[in-house]
């Protein structure tokens, strides 16, 4: 069951064994003042460009490590195929 309080939603297991975890939170949301309504929206909001912003800039780590994983790769291809002898 979702109890609202002090402008947060606390989780709780329902005790009536009736409906799910959504329709407590949403009737807990419901049961709250506007002014809360919309500073949680705005939390949700922001928790979820945190999110995107983490996974764009994972995303961006991955694939700057895998541009230097492969010129070190052919840098040190290229370094053996220089040291060896020329076949005459």
């Amino acid at each position: 069951m979702a109890i609202a309080r002090g402008g947060k939603i606390n989780m709780s297991a329902n005790p009536y064994g009736k409906g799910s975890a959504a329709d407590s939170v949403r009737q807990a949301f419901a049961n709250l003042q506007f002014d809360e309504k919309v500073s949680t929206l705005i939390r949700i909001e922001l928790d979820m460009v945190g999110d995107a912003f983490d996974w764009v800039v994972s995303a961006a780590s991955k694939a700057a490590d895998e541009v230097v994983k492969v010129c070190c790769d052919r840098q040190s291809s290229t370094d053996s195929d220089a040291s060896q002898p020329a076949a005459s």
